[in-house]
């Protein structure tokens, strides 16, 4: 009789423990804030401002108008951070390895200004309006700022100098190492370019289909700047070759300029393939070429009288018969 006493009288004080928890009111949450800024809990039981900056809801039309100029805006938020002066206003952090920490679209199907995020900078000094980095000194190929394009007519980055300054720049420790400016002139210290030659667009007589890649050409007297296929052996007129992959293309037309996709890349300096005939005898590396008989071809060229003005180039290797397509380092004399 006496166990089961005590153990009713230890379930009951339970029970009245229980009733008494729950029926006591929470503790108060002290703390104070200031208007306008944003709140967050600086311990269990106190509230108070947060580090970063005044939360102006700026939600009205008035509002908008007299900040922006612009009615059309949904809703603007506007923080005004007196922190420390390289310290964001707004931060998305994100730990998601496949995914942004800020996404921005505009699904608009039409519009030539649809942005799906957009950054501006009024500074009188140095304002940047978007910026990108990649901090991680121990990352794999980071990357700052990415650009991509996934459709045929599209372009992955467009930079436009509209007041005429310079369109691009490029930075290595604090140094401009490369610039375009406001008109496309380009500063660079050197350029590493694909191809092996420099080469000038130039206009062909006939149609430019009729040419290829190593082809031999010449000046075509009856033409204004035009190159036409080498026909017969020593000619003096001879002018370059057709270039398969040319390094440094120049021409007379801007970049967009139709009349360009009428001309072909003609190599007067650097290494390029070249057509050739073994008609005046094996090629030997080393060998002054000039034009053949064989229209488009180079041949070996042994008549010291009539190479002036006729060479085209030093051959690179050798060719022991027929015709074939070898390595020439054009040098025009």
């Amino acid at each position: 009789m006496l166990l089961k006493a005590r153990i009713s009288t230890l379930v009951l004080i339970g029970c009245f423990a229980s009733v008494t928890q729950a029926q006591l009111p929470a503790p108060p949450v002290g703390g104070s804030g200031t208007p306008n800024f944003m709140a967050k809990f600086t311990g269990n039981k106190s509230v108070g401002n947060t580090k970063v900056a005044e939360l102006e809801a700026c939600m009205s039309k008035s509002d908008r108008a007299l900040l922006t100029g612009d009615t059309s805006i949904a809703a603007l938020l506007c923080l005004y951070d007196p922190g420390t002066p390289a310290a964001p206003q707004v931060a998305a952090i994100s730990i998601n390895p496949t995914g942004p920490a800020l996404f921005g679209s505009n699904n608009s199907s039409t519009g030539n200004d649809a942005s799906g995020i957009q950054g501006a900078a009024v500074s009188l000094d140095r304002g940047i309006g978007v910026r990108g980095g990649a901090y991680n000194p121990n990352a794999n190929g980071g990357i700052g700022v990415l650009g991509e394009a996934d459709c045929f007519q599209c372009t992955a980055g467009v930079f436009n100098a509209g007041a005429g300054g310079n369109v691009l720049e490029g930075l290595a420790f604090g140094r401009n190492v490369f610039r375009v400016d406001g008109v496309g002139n380009t500063f660079a210290t050197s350029y590493n370019v694909g191809g092996a030659d420099f080469a000038e667009s130039m206009a062909v007589a006939g149609e430019r289909n009729g040419y290829e890649p190593g082809d031999l050409l010449v000046i075509d007297a009856s033409g204004n700047r035009q190159a036409k296929l080498s026909d017969h052996a020593y000619s003096p007129l001879v002018a370059g070759i057709y270039s398969t992959n040319p390094g440094v293309l120049a021409s007379q037309y801007k970049m967009d300029d139709p009349n360009l996709a009428k001309e072909v890349p003609l190599a007067i300096v650097g290494i390029v393939p070249c057509k050739v005939s073994a008609e005046n005898g094996p090629i030997d590396v080393g060998d002054l070429l000039v034009t053949s008989s064989t229209p488009g071809h180079a041949m070996k060229g042994t008549d010291r009288g009539r190479m002036l003005g006729a060479v085209v180039g030093k051959a690179l290797e050798p060719l022991r018969e027929g015709k074939s397509v070898i390595q020439v380092l054009v040098t025009l004399q």
